[in-house]
């Protein structure tokens, strides 16, 4: 998923490189809403997890987590290419 992940996104998403676990940490530029990101993935049936859900602040209102557990398939990669087509759509 990472490969696919840098390949597909905005060369400005940055993307954890964790040691275990099952989720990815991406950070988006400053100005990009991972909220926004939210409600238009959940319109193309793909969940994400804003980063507003793991503070109380805004500090994390441009970064979201992601599932990596899956086992790639066609459809994964499809909700990447989609995921990356919504990235550069938000203002």
């Amino acid at each position: 998923m990472h490969q696919a992940i840098a390949h597909h996104f905005p060369p400005t998403v940055k993307v954890s490189q964790p040691d275990g676990g099952y989720f990815l940490w991406l950070e988006l530029e400053a100005t990009q809403s991972s909220m926004e990101l939210y409600q238009r993935a959940l319109a193309e049936g793909i969940s994400i997890a804003p980063g507003r859900m793991f503070t109380t602040g805004d500090r994390f209102n441009h970064c979201f987590r992601l599932n990596a557990s899956f086992e790639w398939s066609d459809r994964l990669e499809t909700a990447i290419k989609t995921l990356a087509r919504l990235i550069r759509g938000l203002g």
